[in-house]
């Protein structure tokens, strides 16, 4: 079964193994940034001149691709993205959702132009309209890219996971200039612009095929009409009395099909020249973002460091058997040895039974903190009224110096499946408060807005923008391995771009 499975896909459809390759390789959590500008138009290249069945081998292809991508080798069994069943289920909705909008652009297209109504009325598709035809079929799948990636991440549990946007990124920390656009527009600018070179690219190999297959039929069509009319003159020369009919039905019939071919061919010559504009159009906007993004990196990189406040910071892993008791140990060990002033807890370093222990939790850490003076992100989970019977909540709890508690967060997305057990916050809004923050060598203090989230809460836009005020999210996670973990990364500096902050703790 899986020797017939790689034949058909690898062997007797070598362009699959390429998208296999570079899904494997340009997707995932640490892809090669220039690989997506070749993938997106190939995959859509496929999709535009196959039959729906064989979309279906292009599914399967980029789904293993995109999920061999996202594999970590050498992770514990227990890992979430060292499950085989993980990774299917990621490859298959990252590949369904980029092969819907370009099986729903091919298709709505071929219905409207048979559709009359809709051509004669709404894009008056005739001669001297045919502009406005072509740049509506332009803009078509950017837009349906662009609208099936944003209701993914606003409505479906993963939030941005998968989203192709992030593929153009391999710096880690937001670096790379293209990215920069997500300040103005978020995620939907970089996808826009995939999907429209995608279009912009795909639409040049298709009107170069065009036009040499009306050269080569034209061509064919005059070598036919001269051995047509050799036969005509031989019949001529037999003294056939409808040898005139015959050369009058000839040449209208060559004619037509001369007219006809040359029609397409001029046609197909003119979508080229207009495509040759659109793709020197296009690489002058990619200049012009990358010299917005560059710009921008070297504003925050060199201008900006000097009057930026600097904190020292820490995270405190939980150890095998974590319990309170060893967490506070850990805790005040870095405290003191390297006068943090903000310290994060891991994703869940305590798992409380109830009340009490809440109780007892809070009274030491706010003990410790106000000894210490600093900042402490407590994480814990705890059920309803302690009870088992009832789904854990995933807190995440900042004291202050002075006895005080900053805010309370509970996770709202959790893992789906490997969470099922965690029961989701209310979401809403994140909150944002201002802390005061003494430098006891510079005699100074550092007045800043903290915020917090939890682990894929950070992969959500839409709710990040609530916090936009912050200078400091807290992200407490559970899966900051060496290639998951850069992934967190990637997402979490991208909401810091789109929300025109630099600074970020996680």
């Amino acid at each position: 079964m899986f020797k017939m499975i790689f034949k058909k896909l690898f062997v007797f459809r070598p362009l699959y193994l390429l998208v296999f390759l570079l899904s494997l390789y340009g997707l995932g959590a640490s892809p090669i940034s220039i690989l997506p500008f070749f993938n997106l138009p190939l995959i859509f290249l496929l999709v535009r001149i196959n039959s729906i069945t064989n979309n279906l081998w292009l599914f399967v292809s980029l789904a293993i691709g995109t999920g061999f991508s996202y594999s970590e080798q050498g992770a514990p069994s227990d890992s979430y993205f060292a499950n085989v069943w993980v990774l299917t289920i990621v490859g298959a909705a990252v590949a369904l959702l980029t092969l819907l909008p370009m099986i729903i652009t091919k298709y709505l297209i071929k219905f409207i132009k048979r559709n009359q109504f809709f051509n004669d009325k709404i894009l008056n598709s005739d001669e001297n309209n045919s502009y406005t035809t072509s740049q509506f079929y332009l803009f078509l799948f950017p837009v349906l890219w662009t609208i099936t990636w944003s209701m993914f991440r606003r409505y479906i549990p993963l939030g941005s996971w998968g989203d192709w946007a992030y593929t153009i990124n391999n710096s880690g920390y937001g670096g790379d200039p293209i990215m920069q656009i997500t300040s103005i527009g978020g995620l939907s600018a970089v996808n826009i612009i995939l999907a429209l070179m995608a279009q912009i690219t795909t639409d040049y190999f298709i009107y170069y095929h065009m036009k040499n297959k009306f050269e080569v039929q034209q061509l064919e069509n005059n070598n036919n009409n001269s051995n047509e009319n050799h036969l005509i003159d031989l019949i001529s020369e037999e003294g056939e009395e409808e040898t005139p009919f015959l050369q009058n039905n000839q040449n209208n019939q060559d004619n037509q099909n001369n007219n006809k071919i040359n029609k397409m061919k001029i046609k197909a010559e003119q979508l080229s020249i207009q495509n040759w504009y659109l793709r020197f159009g296009l690489i002058i906007l990619l200049l012009v973002i990358i010299i917005f993004g560059s710009h921008r990196l070297y504003y925050l990189e060199d201008s900006n460091l000097e009057n930026i406040g600097k904190l020292t910071v820490g995270c405190v892993l939980p150890p095998p058997g974590s319990n309170i008791e060893k967490m506070m140990k850990l805790t005040d060990a870095l405290a003191t040895q390297h006068n943090s002033k903000i310290i994060l807890w891991a994703e869940s370093a305590v798992d409380l039974r109830d009340d009490d222990e809440l109780e007892l939790l809070m009274t030491r850490a706010k003990k410790l903190a106000n000894k210490k003076k600093f900042y402490l992100g407590l994480t814990y989970t705890i059920s309803e009224g302690g009870s088992a019977r009832f789904k854990k909540k995933n807190m995440l709890t900042l004291i202050g110096p002075n006895n005080e508690t900053v805010f309370d967060y509970q996770k709202t997305h959790p893992v789906p499946i490997a969470e099922y057990s965690t029961e989701s916050g209310p979401g809403g809004n994140l909150r944002v408060e201002n802390i005061e923050i003494f430098n006891k060598i510079s005699k100074d203090s550092i007045s800043i807005n903290v915020s917090g989230a939890i682990c894929l809460d950070m992969d959500f836009p839409e709710l990040l923008t609530t916090a936009s005020e912050a200078d400091i999210v807290l992200q407490p996670a559970q899966t900051w391995s060496s290639i998951i973990g850069l992934q967190h990364l990637k997402m979490a500096s991208t909401r810091a771009i789109e929300n025109g902050k630099n600074d970020e703790i996680d």
